[in-house]
């Protein structure tokens, strides 16, 4: 169920310990170096923690660094607290615990002593791929940029790129946390965008405080949030046609309301339609169409989704996932525990989430659930 796992913005009010904690960093950028993503989505980076390789998802969303895998003893490093996260919904919380690991590496750069958050993570089964930690931004080294570079697939940075193929726009930076928003036209409105590669979803969302002018909704969907720290968000989304205008270049692109949260963010099937440089001492942003011909072909927006429930497992129980229609037999987070006389188990969870998620018609099969505790 990548396709519809939304990054959450982790959101932490640092104490005094933790702010200490990260003055305490330090940073050593390696020269000329590039370091390249481990999948075909083009999320995950490899870190070494203190000597230890890890698989991290690049998250530009996120704010912080996470670990949620440890390879290692935990026992061996300093505790600095405990704090609550928040989802990007501003609401659902968990609680995770604070480290100062010996160091962080990357292919471009090492910090020692680096302040990093330790939180649960959405157990992983039926050979589905989880990362083991959340790889926050880093700013570059003075007077560079940060290539973000999806058509062969790497992050570098650069000293004085050949601008001359790439388009402008305003961008906000945020030094404290590393996040940074781009400046969208997005029918005839102007507007800033998280910029965020934590986001797998399907879909594109908006905030209509910013946008007065949205064309009628095509369709809802019901999703749930895995969120990266454990939390589970139920959220309902309105789609919506978007047109973008991003200097001469006009593109549409499927946008969406999301009732669970106020926010303008861009996902990775966006952002991989483009080669990025971060100019974080200027607040610009280049971008360069990787397939403009793909990138402006037109959609049919009168051709509406099969009505479709999609089932996702989630620490070792089956849910209702996903929904784009108004089922009367199914809600949203609803735990299905049998399908045609089979009681959901660990032994066939994955076959039995494969029938469904290939079913058209659940209504063909004898499904049990247990009601959700945020179902209708």
């Amino acid at each position: 169920m990548r396709k519809i796992l939304f990054s959450f913005l982790i959101v932490i009010a640092t104490s005094c310990g933790g702010y200490h904690a990260m003055m305490n960093e330090s940073i050593k950028f390696k020269n000329d170096s590039i370091a390249y993503f481990k999948d075909s989505n083009m999320q995950l980076l490899p870190v070494r923690i203190n000597n230890v390789d890890h698989e991290f998802l690049f998250d530009t969303g996120a704010g912080v660094a996470m670990l949620n895998v440890p390879k290692f003893n935990l026992d061996g490093i300093k505790s600095i607290e405990k704090r609550n996260v928040r989802g990007f919904d501003k609401k659902a919380k968990s609680k995770v615990q604070s480290y100062t690991l010996d160091s962080l590496s990357t292919g471009l750069y090492t910090i020692t002593k680096k302040y990093i958050y330790y939180g649960a993570v959405p157990t992983s089964i039926c050979g589905n791929k989880i990362y083991d930690g959340i790889l926050d931004r880093v700013s570059p080294p003075e007077g560079f940029m940060t290539e973000l570079n999806y058509e062969k697939g790497y992050l570098k940075f650069v000293k004085e790129p050949d601008l001359k193929a790439y388009g402008k726009l305003d961008a906000r930076f945020n030094i404290a946390n590393g996040t940074f928003s781009i400046k969208l036209n997005v029918n005839g409105t102007d507007a800033y965008f998280l910029f965020d590669t934590g986001n797998s979803s399907s879909l594109l969302m908006i905030d209509t405080k910013d946008f007065k002018n949205i064309p009628e909704k095509i369709y809802s969907v019901n999703t749930t949030v895995f969120g990266v720290n454990g939390i589970i968000v139920p959220c309902l989304v309105d789609v919506h046609k978007g047109e973008f205008q991003m200097g001469d270049l006009t593109f549409e692109r499927y946008i969406s309301v999301n009732h669970s949260t106020a926010q303008n963010n861009v996902n990775m099937a966006f952002i991989k339609s483009f080669n990025w440089l971060l100019d974080e001492q200027n607040n610009k942003v280049y971008y360069q169409p990787i397939n403009k011909e793909l990138l402006t072909l037109k959609r049919d927006y009168k051709i509406l989704p099969a009505p479709t429930l999609r089932a996702g497992i989630y620490n070792q129980k089956l849910l209702v996932a996903y929904s784009n229609f108004d089922s009367e037999k199914f809600s949203l987070n609803d735990e299905i525990i049998e399908v045609e006389e089979q009681k959901v188990d660990l032994s066939n969870i994955c076959s039995i989430g494969e029938l469904l998620n290939k079913t058209k018609d659940w209504n063909t099969l004898s499904i049990k659930t247990i009601p959700a505790i945020t179902g209708k």
